[in-house]
């Protein structure tokens, strides 16, 4: 199954991510297999926790029967009690599969759940094993397939190989599943741990026998704030990582897949009142280029937003368009670029243009990944 795909953009379900998604053309999203990052709904005075179902629905409504992985966020401010319950190893992490059989399950066959995995339980090893045992058991028998993701950045390369050792002795057949390495953030200053950290771990798993053989790898150099310019460029280290991983494991029995968190900085920051900076990006194959306005927005008028995001779309224009253009017709990230340079921006928030953003990046690293045009 896995073998039928080349990119996993990994998505969490707030609007702006999943207005990117929902917005790819449909021949677009049958070649993709997205990872899906549960995260709570938008709170109101009727909905103050979040419901998660909430999601799950807009999931199903996206999909509409295509096949996906489904995980649960980490993040602080994303999630809520029920998604915290999931990773409860009780009872063979019980919340997490109650949900999956009486949430998902009756309406979302094709999904490919994540393993939950809790490393801070004070139980002992053996323990500890049994309960995971019990959760992995009742994947396999559910599901036709699950997943495994590893935050990298917990752990060093040699306590990845141990967990992945751990959870491939539990299983039944390995090799049909997926396991997702997740690099998190590339940075100047990491880069290089953290591709050595890979090509260790994808050593290990290329010499085992009964091990996994579906390989993702997972991570964004998209920057927390973009540098203090107008204009610029920001490198895809992800991209580059990748690129040179794969060389590096070519012909091995291993299937390597390109996996990124969609031009989006892989970890939610709480923004302050200090006002934004009109800002739009435009993803090329390694790099996305940003054009900014010059003045941060904090009492603006809505006209006078709408003009700044405008000389930041004309800018764009300018440089990419049609020169970088798509093969794909009707992208609607490049559509709202146009039209923002040409008549008037129809959104004047940054997650509107996030979403613009990540809309293009998907396509582009699609096309990148040698899909037929369209």
């Amino acid at each position: 199954m896995f073998n039928l795909y080349s990119y996993i953009p990994a998505i969490k379900t707030t609007g702006a991510e999943c207005k990117a998604y929902e917005k790819l053309p449909a021949s677009v999203k049958d070649n993709i297999l997205p990872l899906f990052e549960l995260t709570k709904s938008r709170t109101s005075a009727s909905n103050g926790l979040g419901d998660i179902r909430k999601n799950i629905e807009k999931i199903k409504s996206m999909m509409e029967g295509r096949p996906f992985i489904l995980d649960t966020t980490k993040e602080f401010g994303l999630e809520n009690p029920e998604i915290n319950s999931f990773s409860e190893i009780a009872n063979g992490y019980k919340n997490w599969c109650s949900f999956l059989k009486e949430v998902v399950l009756p309406d979302l066959k094709d999904v490919v759940p994540c393993v939950q995995i809790n490393l801070s339980s004070n139980l002992s090893f053996e323990k500890w094993k049994r309960e995971l045992q019990a959760q992995l058991n009742f994947l396999e028998n559910n599901f036709n397939y699950l997943c495994l993701r590893i935050n990298s950045e917990e752990f060093t390369s040699e306590s990845v190989n141990f967990l992945l050792e751990d959870v491939t002795s539990l299983l039944n057949t390995p090799s049909k599943h997926i396991f997702i390495m997740d690099l998190k953030y590339l940075s100047n200053d990491s880069y290089t741990d953290k591709f050595s950290n890979t090509q260790i771990v994808i050593q290990n798993l290329s010499n085992q026998t009964n091990g996994f053989r579906n390989i993702a790898i997972l991570g964004s150099s998209f920057p927390k704030s973009t540098p203090d310019t107008i204009s610029g460029e920001i490198e895809l280290k992800e991209v580059k990582l990748f690129t040179a991983i794969e060389k590096q494991f070519l012909g091995d029995k291993i299937n390597l897949i390109y996996s990124d968190y969609c031009s989006i900085h892989p970890t939610r920051y709480q923004t302050g009142g200090a006002g934004f900076t009109p800002r739009i990006d435009y993803p090329l194959n390694e790099q996305i280029s940003f054009y900014k306005d010059r003045f941060k927005v904090k009492g603006l008028k809505i006209k006078e937003i709408s003009e700044a995001y405008q000389i930041c779309a004309k800018s764009i224009v300018k440089k990419h368009l049609p020169k970088d253009a798509l093969n794909i017709s009707d992208v609607w990230g490049e559509e709202e670029i146009l039209i923002a340079a040409n008549e008037k921006p129809r959104g004047n928030s940054p997650s509107y243009w996030i979403a613009v953003r990540a809309n293009i990046h998907i396509i582009r690293q699609y096309e990148r990944l040698g899909y037929g045009l369209i």
